[in-house]
């Protein structure tokens, strides 16, 4: 019986995956469009050095927006900042948003997607540039844009103005997901590596059922996803939520199996 649960177990780690939500399509309700950037396409950035995009817009509800970055139709995470996208009132304007990145990075896509004033998104739109972050700052007089400047200067006060229920977007499942495979990897790694050396016998057979389950994972990795390092390590440990939850669970029964049994007569 204890066989089958453990095998139950299993099968939960090998299904485990996480899921992206999906955005919603463009409904009418949002226009939009990058009408500048500094410094412009086919241009090489310093890293931490910002990428300004100006967005022309035309809305019938509160909106803000976001910027990602993509190379290859894959979103380029890595090393991305971007500023808190503020909320702007409906009608036709001009958004001030800005990407950078900390590590060596080429994006071959802009990706504005506007979102309402609860952070749901209502559509998005791909812009092709060319843009590269490098080690060495190629251009050192490079000088910041006066729509930069006065953009800058108009959004701020708008969040003067403007109400923002919700200024912070809320974690999502995903997130804290993310969070517990992250925080679990360190966690899983010791106790692991102190149950097969404390444990002898069939508690250490017990003990390494976990490991059998990251060897699909790491086989797949090993034949080629063109993941960075990284998020290499995330990938291949995405089940220690579920190998930790397991191991404590069998260090509890040994400890249990382990008590000595109460003498008769005694209380």
């Amino acid at each position: 019986m204890r066989l089958k649960i453990v095998l139950a177990l299993l099968l939960v780690i090998f299904t485990h995956s996480l899921s992206i939500p999906v955005l919603a399509k463009e409904d009418g309700k949002v226009a939009l469009d990058i009408t500048a950037l500094s410094p412009e396409s086919n241009s090489t950035l310093g890293l931490k050095e910002k990428l300004y995009i100006r967005i022309g817009y035309e809305c019938n509800q509160p909106v803000r927006f976001r910027i990602m970055a993509l190379l290859n139709g894959e979103l380029s995470k890595v090393g991305a900042k971007t500023d808190l996208p503020p909320l702007h009132s409906a009608g036709s304007g001009e958004a001030l948003a800005w990407l950078s990145f900390d590590n060596t990075t080429h994006i071959d896509t802009l990706r504005v997607i506007a979102n309402s004033a609860d952070w749901q998104p209502l559509t998005q739109k791909d812009f092709p540039v060319d843009l590269r972050w490098q080690q060495s700052v190629v251009d050192t007089t490079r000088q910041t844009p006066d729509w930069v400047t006065a953009l800058t200067r108009k959004q701020k006060l708008k969040a003067e103005y403007i109400y923002d229920p919700e200024p912070i977007e809320k974690e999502t499942v995903i997130d804290l997901i993310f969070f517990i495979c992250l925080v679990s990897i360190p966690l899983y790694l010791y106790i692991q590596v102190q149950m097969l050396r404390r444990y002898e016998g069939r508690w250490k057979e017990l003990a390494a059922i976990p490991l059998i389950s990251l060897m699909p994972l790491i086989l797949v990795s090993i034949a080629g996803i063109g993941m960075e390092f990284r998020l290499w390590i995330i990938f291949i440990f995405r089940g220690t939520p579920f190998a930790l939850t397991y191991l404590v669970l069998l260090w509890l029964i040994k400890r249990l199996r382990s008590s000595p049994a109460p003498k008769p007569g005694k209380v």
